[in-house]
Order: C-alpha cells, then structure tokens, then sequence
C-alpha cells in the first residue's frame, strides 16, 4: 500500500504575525515502522491504534510502540490522564499531529507535558502540538525542572509547535525552572526548531553569594547541566513573564 504524504500547516494565531515560522514539514509514513493513531473519540480498551480504531490518549500510544514507529494525533483538544506527564519511555518514535499545532492541542490541566527520562535520543521526536496550560513546581537545590522535562543523557528532537500558558514556579533560591528543562548532564544536546513560545509565566529562584536560580525559556540546571543546553532554530520567544519569588534574580 502506497501511504499519502502528511502535510503539516502554517501556524495561524490571532493576532500574531511571526516572521520567518514556517510550518511545512513533509514526510512519507511508510519512512516509519508500525502507525499508532490517537482521537479524540478513540478508546484505550477497545482501540487498537488503526485508522479506524484509535486510541485515546498520546501515552496509549506511546506505550504499545517500539523503536521506528509514528504515533499521529488527530485534530482535537487532549486533557486528562495519559494526555499530560507523557513519559516517552526511552524509545526513538515520532509523534506527529496530523493537521499541525492550530488544531492539535495538548490542554496539560496544570500539570506537565512529557518526560523524558530514559536516555532517550534525537530519534524522540514530539512534532505539530500546541501545549498549552502545563505547571510544575519545584525546591531541588541547584536542579529544578520544566513542562518539557528532560533527564541526565537523555536528548529530545522538538518542532513546529506552540507553548503557550504554562506556568513553572521555583520554590527554592537556587532553584531554576523552565518551559524546556535539561536536567543534570549537558553531555547531549536536545534539538529545539521552528517553534513558538508565548503568553508562559516562568517563576525561577533568586540568587545566594555563589550563585542561583534561573528562569528561562529553554535551559538546563544541576550536574553540568547549565549553560548552553539545546541547539534551537527559526523559533520565536514573545510576550512570556520571567519573575522570582525570592530574592534577585537573572534571565538566560
């Protein structure tokens, strides 16, 4: 079987022109090994991941997939368990709206997005969502965490989609918290292209005599995880709230 080559849209938010987003991403899902599809009116018992019979939720999904597939994510708004806190399990999948980021929404429900916390690779691929009302909270000393949460050696490919309302919230001074969060090892780089970022309020530490927490869009804390921690392309940061609760603090 010939499969149809999936389109993904130009970004269109109400009131923004953003310059130089380009939302045109082409592939072949028969590039992919097993197709995984998830609706809005899928059921994880009965579903089976076709065409005909999806799931229900992103982490369904993601659970019955091996190394190669392609999970897609149909238009509509996702919420609830299994659509927040996605963990992506180590594996080297895409997961792909099918109609872009307009029409394909993540509604977190204040809690976080996806975790990954296996070694996952640049082959973890999350494409074409808007994540929108995420919060995390944390107190690690000189660590901290983010909607998009990233663990030790594990790497994550994330492009052409839109973050916007989440909320992260320090509750330490050497605490830092972010919208993409690399925690404890920069030894790989995550890849970050062709996404939006507005309208997040993100709530970092303060600062001691040696040092503190930050508040970023995009960064990493704890273990040499500081600094520059992602390659990021063609994105676009607008209109987000940095603030600290404690004391002083700095912007990366």
């Amino acid at each position: 079987m010939v499969f149809p080559t999936l389109l993904i849209p130009k970004i269109r938010l109400p009131g923004f022109f953003c310059a130089g987003m380009v939302l045109f991403c082409w592939f072949k899902i028969s590039a992919f090994g097993a197709t995984n599809w998830v609706s809005p009116s899928g059921n994880n018992t009965t579903g089976n991941g076709t065409a005909t019979n999806p799931y229900a939720t992103l982490q369904k999904a993601i659970d019955v997939s091996t190394n190669g597939d392609l999970v897609i994510v149909r238009p509509g708004t996702y919420s609830g368990a299994g659509n927040c806190a996605i963990n992506l399990r180590g594996k080297a999948i895409t997961v792909t709206s099918l109609n872009g980021p307009d029409s394909t929404i993540l509604d977190l429900g204040r809690n976080q997005g996806f975790l990954a916390h296996s070694n996952e690779t640049l082959q973890t691929v999350i494409n074409g969502l808007t994540i929108k009302n995420g919060y995390v909270s944390s107190g690690e000393d000189w660590r901290g965490d983010g909607i998009v949460s990233i663990l030790g050696n594990a790497v994550l490919t994330v492009k052409n989609c839109v973050f916007v309302g989440n909320e992260t919230y320090a509750t330490y001074v050497t605490t830092s918290t972010g919208i993409i969060v690399k925690r404890d090892a920069a030894t790989n780089t995550p890849v970050i292209d062709n996404c939006l970022f507005y309208s997040n309020t993100i709530g970092g530490g303060g600062w001691t005599s040696v040092g503190g927490g930050q508040a970023f869009i995009i960064g990493g804390c704890g273990g040499g995880g500081a600094g520059l921690v992602a390659n990021v392309s063609r994105s676009t940061v607008v209109n987000n709230t940095f603030y600290s609760s404690t004391s002083d603090w700095w912007v990366s």
